[in-house]
């Protein structure tokens, strides 16, 4: 078909040399049968009749070869590389142009075939596309009568004839800013319509393009609506590949703020100017694993794919032959004028028989490049009217005889459209319910899909004691967090007074480990002593890096810890770990919950079990303020044990709460006790964020779910 005496004769300067291709996998053609089939002839006919006949003839071998019969065709399947019968996700119909698609997908449509259609070219002739555009140009111009009528009878609105003429007999007009006697059809869904049209017309004012289209799609339920349509995904991806280009529009727009913004009447104007010029946009789309459908693109867009099966169609297209006024001659680098037929300077004639000549070789390989997509399987439509034997089509069956030998003919089917079988539908019948169970179960429902896959200790705490009347006395230090990349302080809650302290401790936490176990005759105090420098030191970088001024402070605090019993018990144990993360997960009734936190030391006593000791910089005024403190710290304490039991399978025989301020240590009593209630309390965490914020639940889950 493209070798010697086809489309592809070598030319100089015009067509490249043709190298015939070659299967490159393990397999014969032969194992999976003919290779090359023509379908149609010439025809008598006007175009459209032309394209109602060839798509009739292409759904009908859709429904033969891949709808798992006897004719099923025999593909090549790569990934477990064995012959296997086609399915229709296999067939990719390739078409040159837009021309003629509405017949196809008609057809396709009538025959039960799902397809989708690829290529941005493409989607602006789909009619999910056409009524978003007819909504939003009838939302931009109230005075457009054509696009407000048009939006009326679309799935938005849904308003049918009869209601649009009831309207206008009524003597109501279409455009929707004027006012509207309340008198004139109350209950008619025109009304309805322009209530809403006119509420997204002074909306387009302040709103993005983007945003005003998503709210119209969500407040008129078009996706919903698409639920009805028998392939709804692909309802939805027309639909948003529209709303996706507004939104890269309004991107280029935020990277350079010296382009004008996105109006929605320059959108509008953009996508008209893409169906006027049939531009083609790129949209790539990755194939789902469970929609199996024919795929449709335009020859184009399938540059670098390949598929098992193709059919290709529109090379029945005539060469366009409308030579400029002016054209320039490369070689002579002149310029040779036509007025009109009959006057034209001498040169002009064979400069656009050379431009035609170009024209044609541009369109033999085009048709080369779209049959070389098939890989095991290509279908070539040689349907064409009398007028088109200058196109490719026209110039393959010239030599369509001697082509017997290596194609397949595939005679017309003087059948009625072939149609592939509905799917079988369950009946269901629908029984009384219990509205009470319904609820509940419903409650029940949305509580676990609530309930957070991971908290922290304080987030616990908090939850613990959020029926507790007594309110928790609250930290003095109000410092501003700030952002910070520092490892001591990363991912850290409290004060930064607070944080900065843990900072300082963990440095000297740290240099102990390097000088224990300690040399004879030398105390842990001897050592805090010794230390003093790196305590200054420490202390003056972590109070910047937070900035807090009160450093001096910071020292003294530190100094008095290290020096704490709960502490120097700690330091001089035989095994310690300072600023240790930890992660566990607990099952909970609604189900497996991880705690993660950081604990401030933990170390193993010399009978083997853990012990906890957790720094706080409270300010503590009285024993009142100290047992509040308590009352919450103890539920912290317990999710820090119960995650590091898990995560180690030792015990934990002590938690200690080290109040810095006050140099004392108070140690967690019932323990067991407490964590064994953990579980109960991680699957009831709306209580802790229903006082924190008055938001509905989705927003306090969101804010939340980034604390945590």
């Amino acid at each position: 078909m493209f070798g010697a005496n086809g489309l592809m004769n070598e030319s100089a300067g015009i067509q490249a040399e043709y190298i015939d291709l070659e299967r490159y996998d393990d397999i014969q053609q032969e194992e999976i049968g003919a290779a090359v089939w023509l379908l149609g002839e010439q025809k008598e006919l006007n175009a459209d009749d032309v394209r109602r006949l060839q798509a009739r003839h292409v759904a009908g071998l859709i429904v033969r070869y891949a709808a798992g019969g006897e004719s099923c065709l025999d593909v090549y399947d790569k990934k477990p590389k064995r012959v296997r019968k086609a399915k229709l996700g296999d067939i990719c119909i390739l078409v040159r142009s837009r021309t003629g698609i509405e017949i196809l997908t008609q057809t396709l449509e009538d025959s039960h075939i799902p397809y989708r259609l690829e290529g941005g070219s493409l989607l602006f002739d789909t009619q999910e596309v056409r009524d978003m555009v007819n909504c939003l140009r009838a939302i931009d111009d109230p005075h457009d009568e054509v696009a407000v009528v048009a939006s009326l009878r679309s799935p938005a609105f849904a308003c049918s004839d009869v209601e649009l003429l009831d309207w206008q007999e009524s003597g109501g007009g279409w455009n929707y800013t004027r006012q509207i006697p309340d008198s004139k059809c109350d209950d008619s869904s025109v009304r309805e319509a322009f209530h809403c049209l006119h509420s997204y017309h002074e909306r387009r004012l302040t709103d993005a393009v983007s945003k005003l289209m998503a709210a119209f799609v969500r407040d008129r339920r078009l996706d919903e609506l698409d639920l009805a349509e028998r392939r709804p995904r692909e309802s939805w991806r027309r639909r948003h590949f529209l709303l996706e280009q507004a939104r890269t529009m309004e991107y280029s727009h935020a990277v350079n703020p010296h382009s004008p913004p996105l109006t929605l009447n320059k959108f509008l104007e953009w996508v008209k100017l893409q169906q006027n010029e049939r531009a083609r946009i790129p949209d790539v789309i990755v194939p789902e694993p469970d929609d199996d459908a024919v795929r449709i693109m335009t020859m184009h867009a399938s540059k670098g794919l390949e598929f098992p099966i193709v059919i290709l169609l529109g090379l029945n297209h005539n060469t366009r032959n409308d030579s400029p006024v002016v054209l320039f001659d490369n070689e002579s680098g002149g310029a040779e004028v036509r007025f009109r037929k009959g006057i034209e300077t001498p040169g002009y004639s064979d400069i656009s028989d050379s431009e035609k000549e170009h024209k044609d070789a541009e369109s033999a390989r085009l048709a080369y490049v779209a049959a070389t997509r098939a890989r095991d399987h290509l279908l070539v439509s040689m349907y064409h009217t009398n007028r088109e034997i200058s196109s490719v089509t026209g110039k393959i069956d010239e030599f369509r005889s001697a082509l017997q030998d290596y194609c397949t003919e595939e005679p017309e089917d003087p059948v009625g459209i072939a149609m592939l079988p509905m799917p079988s539908m369950e009946v269901v019948e629908l029984t009384d319910y219990d509205a009470d169970q319904w609820e509940a179960d419903r409650k029940n429902a949305n509580q676990q899909r609530m309930q957070p896959r991971a908290v922290t200790p304080s987030l616990i705490a908090e939850i613990a004691v959020t029926d507790d009347t007594t309110p928790p006395a609250e930290i003095e230090d109000k410092d501003t967090e700030p952002s910070s990349d520092l490892p001591s302080i990363r991912g850290r809650g409290g004060t930064a007074f607070g944080r900065a302290l843990h900072a300082v401790l963990q440095d000297i936490v740290n240099i102990v480990l390097t000088r224990t176990p300690l040399p004879e005759g030398v105390s842990i105090d001897n050592l805090v002593d010794e230390l003093d420098g790196e305590i200054i030191r420490s202390t003056e970088e972590h109070a910047e890096s937070h900035g807090v001024h009160s450093s001096d402070e910071i020292a003294r605090l530190a100094r008095r810890a290290l020096r704490n019993p709960a502490l120097q018990t700690a330091l001089v144990s035989p095994r310690m770990w300072a600023e240790i993360p930890v992660a566990a997960e607990i099952d909970s009734p609604a189900g497996p919950v991880v705690i993660e936190g950081i604990i401030d030391l933990l170390y193993q006593s010399a009978d083997g079990e853990f012990v906890i000791v957790d720094y706080k910089s409270d300010y503590i005024a009285d024993d009142a303020v100290l047992n509040a403190k308590m009352k919450r710290y103890q539920w912290q304490g317990a999710a820090y044990a119960a995650a590091v039991q898990k995560a180690s399978g030792q015990s934990v025989k002590d938690v200690q709460i080290l109040f810095v301020r006050i140099d004392e240590a108070k140690s967690i009593k019932n323990l067991d006790e407490l964590i064994a209630q953990l579980p109960k309390l991680v699957t009831v965490p709306q209580k802790i964020w229903q006082r924190n914020s008055g938001d509905s639940d989705d927003k306090v889950l969101v804010k939340n779910t980034h604390r945590i």
